[in-house]
């Protein structure tokens, strides 16, 4: 009895020994690994050097692989939750975007889902040009996935009118093949899942499929042939009306599963009753198990899934459309590791479509929500439970909402899709850029094609023309499948800002300074730039002396300068914006200027004191502060900064106050602790105003 218990124990801890597993005692089965958005970094310029990224998620084993565009890369297991590889120099030489995965070994194991790496010149600004539209009566769902494996990207999308899976095949530049049809049977599909059901290494699509006049609800399967196209149909009953479809190893046996969000018979589209979710578990060659329902709470629309509490087994969050007085919100069901799942906790609010991120880089995942004219953010506490929402206005009808690094600055943006009802329908795509904390910056509208009567869709994002930038798609309609539903991408157009905001330095009134910003047109089209204007708080305290840019059209590659001056009428912080009115579908875009006002003028602004002996003292060197305002001034307060600041002295005559026109001097002396070149910084701090510390610059030489 003893051996067998410790023999339990070994298996249950960790893997087990080959000895054992060749007597029979225990077994191992690795999990389909999955990937959270971000990798870390995601994004890196062309021709920079080998960088090492890590992977967080959760079901990694040791012997996981991390493949770049399918190729492998050198890999470390860190945990279950985290795996590092090593990206080559020759993977990071030119722009364009790489498909990252992470497998596991057998037995079980598999291929998790895909993360995107860009390869993209930093700074660029995130604007969008439609590209292409096609009409799919009956679209309201899209997906983005290589379906026929020649590296660009393709449109998988849910069609209500036909009752079929709609493919796009990518011709790579952002436009896309005639659509081909797959019948979903006598059901529409009104959600979609991509992934490897039955282990051959080619993508194959689940779909939650409904029709409420016949009560035919299933889960359909279509297996792909690695071409783009796919096998018949097979179909497995759900017990009610489908609303949303993901994918994961929920009982880790190395074989993707499906959970459906499921509403009462009788209660679509709305829920209107106590709604479940109906876990599928599959068998791994592309067929499933009988429905196994968990209680989700009152209402049930998107469901999404993710370690949400650290402890390797996948948990289920699903979003709750309001009914009536009925409570809504989110219910996150945490997973048990064998494909059940615990009681529901429901986080209150109204959110009709959620995804799930790392949004402020602290390894733990997030959650966006959508509803009505809002989009929450709660972040995770890492133990399965958010913190509040805090939520942003945009739009009217939000009904979908994807993320990606739209800008390439490390840092995750949101977009989300606003589908408005009714014959004077203006359907929008609002973005919001990540500050990599869990904090956004103001919705930025972005038309999208003219849907009339719109109000569902939704989106997805990718790299539909290999530039290295995220794209978008939306697959929008009004349900009833009129030749006005259709499929629309959204370009970046790749506008480069060097550099993307200006600092000028704390300057005294009145006099002035100017610096320049280069525009560069990254992308494939040309862009017509209308207007160049100076907006905001201090839009007066900048001038624009040499604007190139206004009027002209930048071609592909193609560059032009803007000269903005900067001259102080005011004390303290001065900010204002280089506002460029262009082509680009997002315009306009923005450069921040910032400096500062003084009435204090020093002289000189740098100080030099040759070679001194270690440990000797130079001679004292003066810097002057002249108050040239019309009021004295409190205490100036001078002290030193930077990485060798300890090898210099100061000190000061200013006093108190210093009146209008006084002057007074601040001392400076270097003593060096060690040989060769020591610098540092003086700054002068002026109380109540602007906008300081003024910087004078040390240097000496330690022999």
């Amino acid at each position: 009895m003893q051996i067998k218990a410790k023999y339990v124990v070994v298996c249950f801890v960790a893997y087990c020994a080959a000895t054992l597993v060749s007597l029979g005692m225990c077994s191992q089965t690795n999990p389909v690994p999955l990937i959270n958005a971000p990798l870390v970094p995601d994004s890196a310029a062309p021709g920079t050097g080998g960088v090492t990224m890590t992977v967080n998620g959760s079901g990694f084993v040791p012997g996981a692989v991390v493949k770049w565009n399918g190729k492998a890369r050198a890999t470390a297991f860190v945990s279950s939750s985290q795996v590092t590889a090593t990206i080559l120099a020759s993977d990071l030489q030119h722009a364009g975007t790489a498909s990252v995965t992470a497998t596991n070994p057998a037995p079980g194991g598999g291929t998790s889902n895909v993360a995107w790496f860009e390869v993209s010149q930093k700074g660029l600004a995130a604007a969008f040009s439609n590209s292409s539209t096609y009409l799919v009566p009956g679209a309201v769902v899209v997906a983005a996935a290589d379906l026929n494996r020649d590296g660009k990207l393709d449109l998988i999308v849910g069609n209500i009118q036909t009752y079929a899976i709609v493919v796009l095949l990518g011709n790579g530049d952002g436009t896309f093949q005639s659509p081909q049809s797959f019948p979903t049977g006598n059901a529409f599909p009104i959600s979609i899942a991509v992934g490897d059901f039955n282990n051959d290494g080619k993508l194959d699509v689940a779909a939650a499929t409904s029709y409420a006049a016949t009560g035919s609800d299933y889960l359909a399967v279509l297996l792909g042939n690695g071409d783009g196209t796919f096998q018949p149909f097979l179909s497995y009953p759900l017990e009610a009306s489908p609303r949303w479809i993901t994918a994961g190893d929920f009982n880790e046996d190395g074989k993707l599963d499906v959970a459906v969000s499921i509403c009462p018979p009788g209660n679509a589209p709305y829920c209107g009753g106590p709604s479940s979710l109906g876990v599928l578990l599959g068998k791994g060659d592309g067929t499933f198990e009988q429905e196994t329902d968990y209680a989700a709470g009152p209402s049930v629309n998107a469901v999404v899934t993710g370690d949400f509490n650290g402890d390797g087994h996948l948990d289920l969050a699903v979003s709750g459309f309001l009914n009536g007085n009925m409570p809504s919100g989110i219910s996150v069901l945490l997973g048990n590791g064998d494909g059940s799942f615990q009681p529901p906790t429901l986080l209150t609010g109204l959110y009709f479509y959620l995804t799930t991120v790392d949004l402020n880089h602290d390894g733990i995942l997030d959650l966006v929500a959508v509803g009505d004219g809002t989009i929450s953010i709660m972040l995770g506490k890492g133990d399965g439970t958010f913190a509040p929402p805090v939520s942003y206005a945009a739009g009217s009808y939000l009904v979908s909402v994807t993320v990606g690094d739209f800008n390439a600055d490390g840092n995750l943006d949101l977009a989300a899709l606003d589908c408005v009802e009714g014959p004077l329908s203006s359907s929008s795509i609002y973005m919001l850029l990540g500050n990599g904390d869990g904090t956004w910056r103001a919705p930025v509208r972005i038309p999208t094609t003219n849907y009339p009567s719109a109000q569902l869709g939704s989106l997805a994002a990718g790299d539909f023309n290999g530039d290295g930038r995220i794209d978008l798609t939306s697959a929008q309609g009004n349900g009833n499948g009129t030749t006005s539903d259709a499929v629309a991408t959204y370009l970046q157009t790749a506008v480069l800002f060097e550099p993307t905001t200006i600092s000028f330095p704390t300057m005294v009134i009145g006099t002035s300074a100017s610096k320049s910003v280069i525009v560069t047109n990254f992308g494939k089209a040309s862009l017509n730039v209308t207007q160049v204007s100076l907006t905001g708080t201090n839009a007066t305290d900048f001038n624009l002396v040499d604007d190139a840019c206004e009027g002209t059209v930048i071609p592909p590659t193609g560059q032009c300068t803007i000269t903005v001056t900067f001259s102080p009428t005011a004390e303290n912080f001065r900010s204002a914006w280089i506002t460029i009115a262009d082509s680009a579908i997002a315009s306009p875009q923005s450069v921040l200027l910032s400096g500062s006002g003084t009435v204090v003028e020093y002289s000189p602004t740098h100080l030099t004191f040759g070679s001194v002996n270690v440990g000797a003292a130079s001679s004292a060197q003066t810097v002057t502060l002249t108050n040239t305002g019309a009021a004295s001034i409190g205490d100036l307060q001078p002290s030193l900064a930077g990485t060798n600041s300890g090898d210099f002295l100061e000190s000061t005559t200013c006093g108190n106050k210093l009146a209008p026109g006084a002057s007074c001097s601040v001392l400076v002396t270097f003593q060096p602790t060690a040989t060769g070149t020591r610098t540092a910084v003086l700054n002068i701090q002026e109380p109540g105003g602007g906008g300081s510390p003024l910087e004078v610059a040390l240097m000496g030489t330690g022999t």
